[in-house]
């Protein structure tokens, strides 16, 4: 769909979208919290995982696994 490659941060008290995060050219399928909680690193499907600021939502860096895609 539309929102394919797109994650989306809601706060879980109300329920309300704190980060809409776009970047990834398909569904993403697996994400991950740094231990302090200070990044998202989001990815799946074989593309590079990105690194997310968790609290502006700016992503922070790219990761591949140097295969050439």
């Amino acid at each position: 769909g539309e929102d394919a490659g797109e994650v989306r941060l809601y706060d879980t008290a109300t329920g309300q979208e704190k980060q809409h995060l776009s970047g990834h050219p398909r569904p993403v399928s697996v994400l991950a919290f740094s231990a302090a909680g200070d990044r998202l690193f989001s990815g799946g499907g074989g593309q590079p995982i990105k690194c997310w600021d968790a609290a502006s939502g700016q992503e922070a860096m790219e990761l591949r696994d140097g295969s050439g895609y």
